[in-house]
């Protein structure tokens, strides 16, 4: 029987109480979030954690079907006599701009949303909570780093965009509830933190080339764990709670890191640029695998460019970037060419 007692928290504790010390600085850090639990279960404490973070707030506890089914329903039964809550469930779910939009709609009754897992739910909340100037907290369904983040990723007619927006209240992982979910998103959670390997190499070419802004602080955090968690891999596709236990502390502390940088480079660089890529011009050809599943194999494929690149005698050639504008119009249409030519300010 698992009894919930056993914390995994490891040095987020003391990130959430703003004493570690970063050895490389001797600086102490804290993060915006006030409350992470990564525990076995998490089960009958649901109104103690989110009491103390919103108290005499009205909340709307929003999920998916499948995340309903997986933790939704548990907390909003163990909320709905105890405080001031209502349910909804996202039927169809879409982290777009017309999504947050919609959510919006709804905040407009209430002080406050819980999150119940998925990272379309979460981040369409994250950002419809930041908009409105209303506070949420979120039950994870998954162990990705995504919930952890203070920024949101969202489309806008097609194009896939990260965006400031603000750090949840509290995150809650309930362990025995990760175990249970589809074996493709523990593998992509793990996939989507291994990537710390391209993306700290992309960050730091570009810092010694383009002297863009680079810090080692989420980097220190990582290395507390990384190794044990990778040794752990087996475990971890097994759902061990206590091998799973590292995989999500890693995820959680990669989303952190951008309290640290006011970046999301330390975990997200040329691997996931190939990832959106894929979600956004596939199209009928898109295979059906997921965000994290893609940044995996994307972060081989980086892996491999970045060796050709520092194995070579000479440093790298860098030229201003080119618009195929003839072959994207053909290919894509006119108004994807105009929205991309928007981002690239040409």
């Amino acid at each position: 029987m698992i009894s919930g007692d056993k914390n995994y928290n490891g040095v987020i504790d003391d990130l959430v109480n703003g004493s570690w010390i970063s050895p490389s600085d001797n600086k102490k850090y804290g993060i915006p979030i006030k409350n992470i639990e990564i525990r076995e279960t998490l089960d009958g404490r649901e109104y103690d954690l989110i009491e103390s973070l919103h108290s005499n707030q009205k909340l709307l506890v929003v999920s998916d079907p499948f995340t309903h089914k997986a933790m939704g329903s548990r907390i909003f039964n163990n909320l709905k006599t105890k405080m001031n809550a209502e349910e909804y469930i996202w039927e169809q779910p879409s982290s777009s701009i017309e999504g947050v939009q919609f959510l919006r709609t709804k905040l407009k009754d209430y002080d406050g949303m819980i999150a119940v897992g998925s990272g379309t739910v979460s981040d369409s909340i994250k950002y419809a909570t930041f908009l409105e100037k209303k506070s949420y907290s979120v039950f994870a369904t998954t162990p990705m780093n995504a919930y952890t983040t203070g920024t949101a990723s969202i489309s806008f007619d097609g194009i896939k965009k990260s965006l400031v927006a603000h750090y949840a209240q509290g995150v809650f992982f309930d362990l025995e509830v990760l175990s249970n979910c589809p074996k493709r998103l523990t593998a992509a959670a793990f996939a989507d933190v291994i990537c710390r390997t391209t993306a700290q190499v992309d960050w730091l070419m570009s810092h010694k080339l383009l002297n863009t802004d680079y810090k080692t602080t989420p980097y220190e955090l990582l290395a507390l764990y990384e190794m044990d968690m990778i040794n752990n891999a087996s475990d971890i596709a097994a759902g061990k709670i206590d091998s799973l236990a590292l995989l999500t502390l890693i995820s959680a502390i990669m989303g952190l890191g951008t309290s640290f940088t006011q970046t999301t480079h330390v975990g997200s660089m040329g691997e996931h640029g190939i990832s959106h890529y894929i979600d956004m011009f596939a199209g009928d050809m898109h295979p059906g695998t997921s965000h994290g599943e893609q940044v995996g194999i994307a972060t081989i494929s980086i892996s491999k460019f970045q060796n050709t690149i520092l194995k070579k005698d000479q440093p790298p050639i860098i030229k201003p970037t080119q618009i195929p504008e003839q072959e994207i119009s053909q290919k894509l249409g006119d108004p994807m060419l105009e929205t991309i030519k928007n981002i690239y300010g040409t």
